[in-house]
């Protein structure tokens, strides 16, 4: 287990870190390979003008825990903003980390097609540390 920054603290709704830095502070504490993944929800804002706060929320809530969920226990995984969120992911293998994405497809697709609330959209970015190899450690 590896030691978090003191600038988390954890949203008491969803559960998961909030990071308020820039997410480069984050990493600075880690020192192999690593997964850094953020996600952002799509249509928030429209939710929230559109069905009301508390929907928008619930919208945060569901993707948050379906996030916690797939992405192993042990694997930081933090709210940075409003809508967007970051999962690192240290010593996982390329192939592995992919696999988790397309869990986490899967995981909102069967939230869409069976749950009652608004949808879930999202997207996301990532990069490998591995991918970057003439970057000093």
């Amino acid at each position: 287990m590896y030691n978090v920054p003191t600038s988390i603290n954890f949203c008491f709704w969803s559960g998961i870190g909030f990071y308020f830095y820039n997410a480069a502070k984050l990493l600075r504490f880690l020192d192999r390979n690593v997964a850094c993944i953020m996600f952002d929800l799509n249509n928030l804002k429209i939710a929230n003008d559109t069905l009301g706060h508390s929907v928008g929320d619930q919208l945060i809530v569901n993707f948050a825990n379906i996030l916690r969920n797939v992405i192993p226990s042990k694997e930081f995984v933090g709210r940075y903003g409003g809508d967007e969120f970051v999962a690192v992911i240290r010593d996982m293998p390329k192939e592995d980390v992919i696999g988790l994405l397309e869990k986490l497809k899967e995981e909102v697709d069967d939230f869409n097609d069976h749950g009652k609330n608004i949808k879930i959209s999202y997207a996301y970015g990532w990069a490998f540390s591995d991918d970057y190899t003439e970057c000093p450690n």
